[in-house]
């Protein structure tokens, strides 16, 4: 079946489409302010706890969350590096999580060498001080110094006896990594001399 329009039916047709997109502009506008006030109440990862960074499975494998991306720089290697060097685990048992907005904190861009020297910082942060909790946690444990400890290869155990002995991933099921971190503002990248 076909219908011609008159030329006349055709601009009061478009008269009347103008007005949709106008009524449809309205409701974008309505849609948007409603995602706006979902977004409000998102919680979004806090730089300030320990799993917004990184996790030890029951496993013993290491997850790094990084809101940075790899754009064929090598940052899943060099950061797998780092977290494996400062927790003292093989580089096998390190695994990265690149740039997903819901599980990552805001890192800034991820441009050019800004990957390794602004996202390998705070990266090299947590792993060093989820180390350091670590120890502390094993020390507590066995009732010693921390100085007598020892981290090998995501075990920690007392230098002087090496029989008492702890896993990283059994520190983790009794809560060895549930603290605050101590936040410096400033995890994004530094664009002429401005944190983000």
């Amino acid at each position: 079946m076909t219908t011609e329009i008159t030329r006349r039916d055709f601009l009061k047709a478009s008269g009347s489409l103008l007005v949709t997109v106008g009524a449809t502009g309205a409701m974008q506008s309505a849609f948007v302010e409603e995602a706006a006030a979902q977004a409000a109440t998102f919680a979004s990862p806090s730089p300030e706890t320990f799993s917004s960074w990184l996790t030890i499975g029951k496993d013993g494998k290491i997850l790094v969350f990084s809101g940075k991306v790899d754009h064929g720089q090598g940052l899943g290697t060099a950061f797998r590096q780092i977290v494996a060097e400062e927790l003292d685990v093989p580089l096998s048992r390190v695994a990265i999580l690149f740039g997903d907005t819901v599980l990552t904190a805001n890192q800034g861009g991820a441009r050019g060498s800004t990957g390794i020297r602004a996202g390998g910082k705070p990266i090299r942060n947590i792993a060093a001080e989820a180390r350091r909790v670590l120890v502390s946690a094993g020390a507590a444990r066995f009732g010693v110094p921390f100085e007598a400890m020892t981290a090998q290869n995501g075990v920690v155990f007392v230098t002087a006896d090496p029989a008492k002995r702890v896993t990283y991933e059994d520190l983790i099921a009794v809560g060895a990594l549930t603290g605050k971190l101590t936040w410096n503002k400033a995890i994004g990248n530094d664009w002429h001399g401005r944190k983000r």
